[in-house]
């Protein structure tokens, strides 16, 4: 008796891919490079990862028209969804700050000027994907880019609620500058993800 052709095919990875755009940026920069070719990365990623869905997450800067236009390029991509958050730009007060003076050791107060900011943290929203997809199964494997320590929680969950494989490419030390959380690394010793250098794609993969 013959067996029945589809209970005989082996299951395969569906596997999802979640990219800090940020995370990733800075760490390509500080090699010398400017950027991932995400065109080229995706098309890599779908051959050798058997990937199903890629998600970007990034923030802009309002009026950054050239930024945005390269990435709303990417969601062109079957399968390809990104994610944009504008970039809140905040402007720093100064304040009054206590100080000791070295020769009288007496205390004055000196005007201290905070340096201004931008903030457009994209966590959640990556966060929130990963669990949604995996708590209705969408995803046999995750493959997430970035060094960040705040995902090692979301590791966790993944690996041992979901049952499912966790990869994540981050950039390794380099000249003791250390740019991978070590929170991330203790998870690869511990089996929970997959470590793999990021450094790995960058000469193949940079624009």
């Amino acid at each position: 008796m013959a067996l029945n052709s589809k209970a005989s095919k082996k299951p395969r990875n569906h596997t999802f891919v979640f990219v800090d755009v940020e995370n990733v940026r800075n760490a390509v920069e500080s090699e010398g490079y400017t950027d991932l070719d995400y065109e080229k990365l995706f098309v890599w990623l779908k051959k050798k990862k058997d990937t199903k869905r890629i998600f970007l997450y990034l923030g802009i800067k309002e009026g950054d028209t050239e930024k945005e236009k390269r990435y709303k390029k990417l969601s062109k991509i079957e399968n390809c969804y990104v994610s944009i958050k504008r970039v809140m730009i905040y402007k720093k007060s100064p304040v009054d700050l206590k100080t000791k003076c070295p020769r009288c050791h007496g205390y004055f107060n000196r005007k201290f000027y905070p340096k201004s900011g931008q903030k457009a943290n994209c966590d959640v929203e990556l966060t929130l994907d990963v669990i949604r997809f995996g708590v209705r199964k969408k995803y046999n494997r995750i493959i997430v880019f970035s060094g960040d320590g705040d995902f090692t929680k979301l590791y966790e969950y993944v690996f041992k609620e979901l049952k499912k494989k966790v990869i994540v490419y981050a950039p390794s030390d380099k000249n003791g500058i250390k740019r991978t959380a070590s929170s991330v690394k203790k998870l690869n010793r511990d089996g929970i993800i997959e470590l793999e250098d990021l450094r790995g794609l960058f000469k193949e993969y940079t624009i």
